[in-house]
């Protein structure tokens, strides 16, 4: 069996190995890297196992790839089980029923106080912080100066303060 120069293999086969492997592991470019390598070092392994049937070497890498992607989600299903301690952390991460229905109910209080406002303040509201924009392009957006845009906010502000404000 002759000498195989495992560089120039290498260097044509990786990116057509790459491409095999990364649609496998659903884009998971870390992995797709990873796996790549492992069908690498692999073939090195057991190079004495391939013969060139005229097809070349690249059909052969295919095949490892293939293999290792497998093995990989096959030994990942193997691996569900939580530990303890993580299920701790997620369950603080998650509220109660309670905050749920809280949450609810002054999201409905902060949608009738908006709906209070002047249709200029709850637009800038809006704008400003569910979209993120700055005062720039929110008075652009408005065909207003960006001091009004400001005063806009201001004022809705203080309006939305007022509606939230408990009954004393």
């Amino acid at each position: 069996m002759s000498s195989i120069d495992w560089a120039s293999v290498y260097a044509e086969h990786y990116d057509r190995v790459f491409r095999v492997v990364y649609r496998r592991v659903s884009a998971n470019r870390p992995l797709a890297e990873d796996l790549t390598q492992d069908t690498f070092t692999r073939a090195i392994r057991a190079q004495r196992q391939w013969t060139d049937d005229g097809r070349g070497i690249g059909p052969w890498l295919t095949v490892i790839a293939c293999n290792l992607c497998t093995d990989h989600f096959k030994s990942s299903r193997m691996r569900r089980e939580v530990p303890v301690a993580d299920m701790r952390d997620h369950d603080r991460t998650i509220g109660s029923a309670e905050d749920a229905v809280m949450t609810a109910l002054k999201a409905g209080e902060v949608r009738q106080a908006m709906a209070m406002l002047t249709s200029g303040q709850r637009q800038a509201l809006f704008l400003h912080y569910w979209a993120g924009w700055p005062d720039q392009r929110i008075a652009a957006e408005m065909g207003c100066l960006v001091g009004a845009t400001k005063t806009l906010k201001y004022r809705g502000r203080q309006n939305l303060a007022v509606q939230l404000a408990p009954a004393a």
